[in-house]
C-alpha cells in the first residue's frame, strides 16, 4: 500500500487498523476491506496542540522493567481542565492505552460492556456503582464532557474529531475505572487501568517527544 497523497509506502503493523497518518506528508489514509488506502490528495488530519510529552509515535520502551511496548498511535483529547493524551501501545499480542495527563499516567485495558448501559444522567460525582458489568463497587469522582481534537499514527477506528462525549472517571478495587459515552447515549467504551509512576515507564528510543 502507498499513501494516496505522496506515494510513500504505508507500513501497517496492525492488520485491522482503519486509520493511518502518513509520516511524510501528514495525509490521513483510511484502509478499506479491499486492503487498499484511500484519502484526499491534499494533506489532512487533526492538528496536535503544542503540549510537551515524554512520548511520540514510533517510540518503544518498557513498563516496570518487564513489559516491552511500542507506541502505535495517539489521541489528544480536550476537556475543561486542559488536555489529556491517550497513547496506543502494543505489548506482544495485546493492546493497551496509556493515558497521560500533566504527569499522571494510567495504563488502561479495554473491558467489554456486557450489561445494559445505565442512563448518562444517572452518573454523578460522589455516587457509586455496585456490581454493574461484573466490576467491583466503584466510586465516581468526575463526570464531564470532552472531545478528540488531534491524533497521529495508526488507530483501530476513525476518531470523531470535534464530537463531544461524556467521560466518567472513578476508582474501585484498587484500580482506575473510566467510561466514555458517545453523544447518542447508547454506545460506550469501558476501560480499567493501573496508575503508573514516572519511573515505571522507561523509553528505549533516543528521541523524546517534542509537542
Amino acid at each position: 500500500m502507498a499513501c494516496p497523497s505522496c506515494g510513500a509506502p504505508i507500513d501497517a503493523e496492525r492488520r485491522f487498523d482503519e486509520v493511518y497518518n502518513c509520516e511524510y506528508c501528514g495525509n490521513t489514509a483510511y484502509f478499506t476491506q479491499q486492503v487498499s488506502a484511500e484519502g484526499d490528495a491534499a494533506p489532512q488530519g487533526a492538528p496536535i496542540a503544542n503540549i510537551f510529552s515524554r512520548f511520540k509515535v514510533g517510540q518503544h520502551g518498557k513498563i516496570r522493567g518487564k513489559m516491552d511496548f511500542n507506541i502505535l498511535g495517539m489521541l489528544q483529547i480536550e476537556y475543561p481542565s486542559g488536555y489529556w493524551t491517550e497513547w496506543r501501545l502494543r505489548v506482544g499480542e495485546y493492546e493497551y492505552w496509556l493515558q497521560e495527563d500533566e504527569g499522571i499516567y494510567v495504563l488502561f485495558g479495554q473491558r467489554p460492556i456486557e450489561e445494559p448501559l445505565p442512563p448518562v444522567e444517572s452518573f454523578a460525582a460522589g455516587s457509586s456503582l455496585d456490581g454493574w458489568n461484573r466490576l467491583p463497587r466503584w466510586f465516581i469522582i468526575e463526570v464531564n464532557k470532552a472531545k478528540v481534537v488531534g491524533y497521529d499514527g495508526q488507530l483501530p477506528f476513525p476518531p470523531n474529531v470535534g464530537e463531544e462525549f461524556t467521560y466518567i472517571d472513578g476508582l474501585g478495587g484498587g484500580q482506575v475505572i473510566s467510561m466514555e459515552i458517545e453523544a447518542d447515549g447508547q454506545s460506550a467504551n469501558l476501560s480499567v487501568g493501573d496508575p503508573l509512576e514516572y519511573e515505571d515507564i522507561q523509553i528505549s528510543s533516543e528521541e523524546m517527544g517534542d509537542w
